[in-house]
């Protein structure tokens, strides 16, 4: 076991070892690193050293980003950060590309549509063209209905459409048919009588007043075909094929498309109709300077002589408005004309 002086000796050795440790940690360079037991530990030059280079390395990073231009791109330890310039230049292109989309639906003609981040979108010319366009179709559809001849066929959404003149034609035939049909068995029943007269004289009596019958029959068909409303009531039935032919034409008459126009006075909401109408159908357009309004921004008033817009016109506004007349008598004649049982 080593003496007291072999410990002090020992400890002496190991200051010395220590002290010189320490001095070289606090004296040495800026690239100084000194090997201890427990590892090798920096001077304080070397780190202070390094605490600047690090210092200066950001410094230099947010000196970039503070003052580079509209391309400066910075390269950090946790990836790469645009200059302020470049953020600012980078909003301002967006919002310019937005404001050109906005510049473009608002004042792009009939036939612009605008490519967007979230789709295609239509100018609001288009928008406005569009429904235009889909109006003035439907509007065709309706002359096409009421002013078509006999042979017109008109094709909707929903399938064909025999125009008002096909209707009454189709009408007429149907009519034309079951007299004829009337006619040829009362001339039939007009021949067997004869026949059966001629082939037996015991039943001459017979023979005759199957003639007299027949000829009544031959009578009643050519009531039923032009007699007169009295002729056919004797017989049970309401009006002849005649009748019935004109009362079709008589009744279709004023369902050709009516024109009203005025100049607007200020903030006025009611367009007065030279007639009353029976439902809002009968509207088929509502214009203001040449552009149709919307069906759910009118309706037609209580006593029907009169538009109501919801939103009032201006001054000098020109305004418009398309109509049938007798658009449900008509309707209810044509049913009458196809339902009724003569």
């Amino acid at each position: 076991m080593p003496n007291m002086q072999e410990r002090l000796d020992a400890a002496v050795d190991k200051a010395e070892v220590d002290t010189g440790l320490l001095h070289n940690v606090v004296h040495g360079s800026i690239t100084t690193e000194v090997n201890t037991e427990g590892g090798k530990v920096p001077s304080v030059a070397k780190v202070l050293n390094d605490m600047r280079v690090l210092m200066e390395a950001d410094e230099a990073i947010l000196y970039l980003i503070a003052n580079g231009d509209s391309t400066t791109i910075v390269h950090t330890k946790n990836g790469d950060v645009p200059s302020a310039a470049k953020i600012i230049h980078d909003t301002k292109t967006a919002m310019d590309a937005d404001a050109k989309i906005l510049h473009d639906i608002a004042n792009g003609d009939t036939t612009t549509v605008v490519h967007t981040d979230n789709g295609d979108v239509p100018s609001a010319a288009k928008i406005i063209h569009d429904t235009q366009t889909a109006l003035d179709v439907d509007a065709q559809i309706f002359h096409d209905i009421a002013n078509g001849d006999a042979d017109t066929v008109v094709h909707t959404e929903n399938g064909d459409v025999p125009s008002v003149a096909k209707a009454i034609q189709d009408t007429r035939n149907t009519i034309q048919s079951g007299t004829n049909d009337l006619v040829e068995q009362a001339q039939t029943a007009a021949t067997t009588a004869t026949e059966q007269a001629t082939q037996s004289k015991s039943a001459a009596l017979r023979a005759i007043e199957a003639e007299t019958a027949s000829k009544q029959a031959l009578k009643d068909a050519q009531t039923w075909v032009d007699g007169t409303d009295e002729e056919v009531a004797a017989l049970g039935g309401r009006h002849s094929a005649r009748e019935w032919v004109e009362l079709a034409e008589e009744t279709t008459k004023g369902c050709f498309p009516t024109t009203v126009s005025g100049v607007a006075t200020a903030n006025q909401t009611i367009l007065p109709l030279p007639e009353a109408l029976g439902a809002i159908d009968q509207v088929l357009m509502v214009s203001v300077e040449n552009l149709s309004l919307m069906p759910d921004t009118y309706t037609l008033s209580n006593d029907g002589k009169s538009v109501v817009l919801q939103y009032p016109l201006s001054v000098n506004e020109r305004w418009c408005v398309k109509y049938l007349t007798d658009f449900q008598s008509m309707g209810a004649a044509l049913d009458a004309v196809l339902y009724e049982d003569m």
